[in-house]
């Protein structure tokens, strides 16, 4: 099941979208460790004491972002996670590239600010899944990432990954990726690549037909994020 929220729909998911950000990303992968902006916050039981886990933060979760969660029916534990943001103002990719925090990047094309552009980050999928469920997990993130743009009124998706990350999540489902910019080094993984990913009706109906996984958006949450669009500049 596919939940999408903003911190304005007040689910019971958001604190336990960010505890499984901060078991991927801050255990996992040592985010809050990195130099970069990203903060931990540990959880508090009754009586202010410390309950163990925590939440994965940083300056790029505004009131204005909208989160996915993969809820697994059989367990109701998260098992996957997506977060977008409009790329009308700052975004990560942008801040790291003007400001330097990702060193050696060479742009082929100028980054993108507008209301019909949002950046995807944070995607990810629970290590522990067999294969084939990892597999459906990321097909039903994909499909959420096209629905939402198509729903409110994007037209693209920036992010960055590595090229054999863009062919396997995005490529081989139908998506085109446009790369921004040349391949460089980040944090001794494979060279990333600032992508773009336009976002269109003919996508999500052939996702669609792939993907069969029930999806549940917050009506408010799309008014308001329509609304953003609608505004422009």
């Amino acid at each position: 099941m596919l939940y999408t929220f903003s911190a304005h729909t007040g689910t019971p998911l958001y604190p336990r979208y960010f505890a499984f950000r901060q078991k991927v990303f801050d255990e996992q992968l040592g985010y809050c460790d990195s130099g970069y902006p990203v903060y931990r916050f540990p959880a508090r039981a009754a009586g202010g004491k410390a309950a163990g886990g925590g939440f994965e933060y940083d300056a790029y979760d505004l009131p204005k972002t909208v989160y996915t969660a993969y809820v697994d029916p059989a367990d109701d534990r998260v098992c996957g996670c997506f977060r977008f943001l409009p790329a009308d103002n700052r975004y990560m990719v942008r801040d790291a590239v003007e400001y330097g925090i990702w060193r050696g990047v060479e742009l082929v094309e100028p980054l993108p600010v507008g209301h019909r552009i949002y950046e995807g980050s944070r995607v990810a999928v629970a290590p522990d899944l067999p294969r084939e469920m990892r597999r459906r997990v990321l097909d039903a993130l994909v499909l959420s990432n096209v629905d939402l743009a198509v729903r409110i009124g994007f037209e693209a998706m920036i992010g960055i990954m590595s090229d054999a990350v863009w062919t396997s999540v995005y490529r081989r489902r139908g998506l085109d990726v446009h790369y921004l910019s040349r391949p460089f080094p980040l944090d001794g993984n494979a060279p990333q690549i600032v992508g773009l990913v336009p976002m269109q009706e003919r996508h999500l109906a052939a996702l669609k037909l792939a993907c069969d996984v029930d999806m549940q958006v917050d009506p408010e949450l799309l008014r308001l994020h329509r609304a953003h669009v609608a505004a422009g500049p």
